[in-house]
């Protein structure tokens, strides 16, 4: 009778043990997700200005390149360390196109996107 008594009461204080030692992780990632529909006619450019939601303490990085490109590129803005996002759409006779854009914390190089990262999700409908 008394073994039975001794196993729970084990089991039981194994359980307790287990669940007072384990860290609760709060959820500290912050992702913003921007979405842009736009419409340009066919052999114009595409600018976009991400000073808005860049400083010097975030990266730039396309992590899904559009597919129908002539030029699809992140470059820095004259007279300004800010960067842009250029687009020319190579589709001849009208179609759609998609980028998707990453502004997140400088990192260790691990990790695509970061804490407190906005993505820009670009729609492109081309005339």
């Amino acid at each position: 009778m008394k073994k039975p008594i001794l196993c729970t009461l084990l089991c039981l204080s194994a359980t307790f043990f287990l669940l007072s030692c384990t860290k609760e992780v709060a959820q500290s990632e912050v992702i913003k997700e921007i979405i842009l529909d736009t419409t340009i006619r066919q052999g114009t450019a595409f600018h976009l200005d991400l000073s808005t939601v860049w400083n010097a303490t975030k990266k730039v990085t396309i992590i899904e390149q559009a597919t129908h490109f002539t030029i699809s590129e992140i470059e820095p803005q004259e007279g300004n360390t800010s960067p842009s996002y250029l687009y020319t759409s190579s589709l001849q006779s009208g179609g759609t196109d998609r980028v998707t854009i990453a502004i997140s914390d400088l990192d260790d190089g691990k990790r695509t996107v970061s804490k407190d990262s906005t993505i820009i999700y670009v729609n492109f409908t081309v005339r």
